[in-house]
């Protein structure tokens, strides 16, 4: 599932669907966009944006989990939650995962 298309000019925006906490123990996603925010000492973090989310600014903290073909899953903390002028909500991770993933998310904060 993808979020809500807007066409801006030659460009489609992807807007992520905000799904409140109370009907999201769990909630699954498609990984639209990531961006790296820094670099330190070999060390990334990463700026993450979904498709839909139960995240929020007041609930900054969870896990996504992301399931390869093989079935092995990765878990990725989510650290911080960020909202951009655009309305955009970035979730901070230390890990990258690229446009198209799906995973399975989990507000725990």
């Amino acid at each position: 599932m993808i979020g809500d298309r807007i066409d801006v000019g030659n460009c489609t925006v992807i807007m992520t669907i905000r799904i409140s906490q109370e009907e999201a123990a769990s909630f699954e996603a498609e990984v639209t966009d990531i961006r790296e925010v820094s670099r330190e000492n070999g060390h990334s973090q990463w700026q993450i944006a979904l498709s839909r989310t139960a995240f929020s600014a007041e609930s900054s903290s969870g896990v996504l989990i992301a399931t390869a073909r093989s079935g092995v899953q990765l878990e990725v903390q989510v650290e911080a939650v960020e909202v951009d002028a655009a309305g955009e909500v970035w979730h901070t991770t230390h890990k990258p995962l690229l446009a198209g993933t799906q995973v399975r998310g989990r507000v725990t904060k």
